[in-house]
């Protein structure tokens, strides 16, 4: 059974059948902590680099073009990617995402100044359970998502078959980048001990996709570039950033609580801190992240 709900300009599908069957690939801490307040993760989460997406939409093999977005979440990089494009360049975007909040709070996003007239459309879905028919796009993005792919043979193969041919599927993941700043790698050392067995982007595991059968047989290169950005935040708008990631959401409230306030303690102590107004340790400060971007070619 299909169901179709209008919000604004874009249109919401929920597909009901075989739901559980396509769940199943989600990791459940995934499943269980980005179920949760995602109107708190959209407004928390940081924005991508422009220079990022700039890069994704330059390498568009032909435009106008028809894109997917996988693990769309609350919509943060599609209205970013519909912002910086118009029907010239992107004539249809379809965001799949599984979690049915999130895809809510992406739908009510998606104003008529953002889609400006063109197709667009949030739908469940997975990396491995695409519904769409084959040949039907020139683009695939997934942002801050594939890490928690399950199956990287099965969803290589899925993308190729969905992806025109001489097309791209690009990767990309904000990180706060402990390279900048010794406090970044110290804080995440308090916070990423209470990770335990999820498939986090900085782990690397998601590059077993380069091992895969279907990597090799259907993809030819990729292309990687880094972009670094400074990025103000309160301490307060730091603890509800931490809070929004899945390992953190998912604790008991107190033992939350407590993690996020040793955070921010930590943070006000750190000498090397770059402080736009320190306010007796209330204040705002400069954050470094990077934002990877690797696109993948087809043969």
């Amino acid at each position: 059974m299909l169901k179709m709900v209008g919000m604004r300009s874009c249109t919401l599908t929920i597909f009901t059948s075989n739901y559980q069957r396509r769940m199943s690939h989600v990791h459940a801490t995934a499943k269980q902590g980005f179920g949760l307040n995602s109107n708190s993760y959209d407004a928390h989460r940081p924005r991508y680099s422009d220079e990022a997406i700039d890069e994704i939409i330059k390498n568009i093999p032909n435009k106008p073009a028809r894109v997917l977005e996988i693990g769309s979440g609350t919509g943060i990089f599609t209205r970013a990617l519909l912002e910086r494009t118009s029907g010239n360049e992107i004539e249809a975007l379809t965001a799949a995402e599984p979690s049915e909040g999130m895809r809510k709070t992406c739908a009510e996003s998606l104003s008529d100044e953002l889609v400006k007239g063109r197709d667009v459309k949030v739908v469940e879905g997975t990396f491995e359970h695409i519904d769409a028919e084959d040949n039907s796009f020139h683009l695939i993005a997934i942002a801050q998502a594939y890490h928690w792919c399950g199956d990287y043979e099965k969803s290589l193969r899925e993308l190729h078959r969905v992806l025109k041919p001489k097309s791209i599927v690009a990767l990309t993941w904000n990180m706060e980048d402990r390279e900048s700043k010794d406090w970044v790698g110290s804080a995440r050392d308090i916070y990423e001990k209470y990770d335990t067995g999820t498939p986090q982007y900085r782990l690397g595991k998601w590059k077993q996709l380069y091992d895969t059968e279907a990597f090799q047989t259907l993809f030819k290169a990729t292309e990687y570039n880094k972009y670094l950005r400074h990025l103000p935040l309160s301490l307060q708008g730091y603890k509800d950033r931490q809070a929004t990631k899945s390992f953190i959401n998912i604790l008991p409230a107190d033992e939350k609580q407590r993690l996020l306030d040793t955070l921010a303690d930590h943070i006000a102590a750190q000498p090397d801190v770059d402080w736009i107004d320190k306010d007796n340790g209330n204040g705002t400060f400069y954050i470094p992240y990077s934002t990877d971007l690797y696109i993948l070619h087809l043969k």
